[in-house]
């Protein structure tokens, strides 16, 4: 009890909707200046790498559902799903 057995990167990750607007919405960190993204003013970053790392990747088609997985609301793992 108590040894680590295995740590792996997780394939698809996404915030939790009560932390979006609290914690970076790329990296899960506590934002203490956030940065909105270039969409959406409902995502937040914490940092120009962030926002430029999701912007570059994933971003740019998730946030056009955005909204629509919100005010479903479906649980999260729809959001995986999308990713």
């Amino acid at each position: 009890m108590g040894d680590v057995v295995a740590v792996e990167k997780p394939v698809v990750s996404h915030i939790l909707p009560e932390y979006m607007g609290k914690n970076c919405s790329h990296c899960f960190k506590t934002m203490k200046a956030p940065m909105p993204c270039f969409y959406s003013t409902k995502v937040m970053f914490c940092s120009l790498k962030c926002r430029d790392a999701a912007a570059s990747t994933y971003h740019q088609y998730e946030y056009k559902l955005h909204d629509l997985f919100i005010a479903s609301g479906m649980s999260i793992i729809c959001f995986l799903a999308y990713r």
